[in-house]
């Protein structure tokens, strides 16, 4: 009988050490910058998986921070950002690293999103090397552009 409470307790502890070291398997925290942009995030996997948060960083260029939050899944964190008058999807392409993926989408009207940008980040905040631009910058024309496209349709 030894024997058999022996083994099942190795087959729950090694159980439960797989599954801590799963969850704990690409949860962050993380601190990227937009190549190319001013900005960049923190986040990292909540304790209530697939949930994720974090900040946009230097959102303004001028130290602003925004509040994030998300899912995570095997392919990337996808986190979001809430303005007055639009949405903003950032979809932060795994494996974490230098020179990983980004995409930026924006929503506005509540129906409508589409992709406003993409490139690579590095991993560290916010470097002034890395360009005098959010991510942002250009949501207001892109929207403009997009609402001038669909009324000519």
């Amino acid at each position: 009988m030894n024997k058999y409470l022996l083994m099942t307790a190795a087959a729950l502890i090694g159980a439960a050490t797989s599954g801590v070291e799963e969850a704990n398997a690409g949860g962050g925290p993380y601190t990227i910058h937009f190549n190319s942009f001013c900005d960049g995030m923190t986040f990292h996997r909540t304790d209530a998986p697939p949930l994720a948060t974090g900040e946009h960083l230097n959102a303004n260029c001028a130290g602003g921070i925004v509040p994030v939050t998300g899912i995570v899944n095997k392919k990337e964190f996808l986190l979001f950002e809430t303005s007055s008058s639009s949405q903003f999807a950032y979809a932060i392409h795994k494996p974490i690293r230098n020179g990983g993926e980004w995409d930026f989408w924006v929503c506005f009207s509540g129906s409508t999103c589409f992709l406003g940008g993409s490139g690579t980040y590095g991993l560290g905040c916010c470097a002034a090397r890395n360009g005098s631009i959010p991510i942002k910058s250009r949501v207001a024309e892109l929207i403009a552009q997009r609402r001038a496209a669909q009324r000519g349709r």
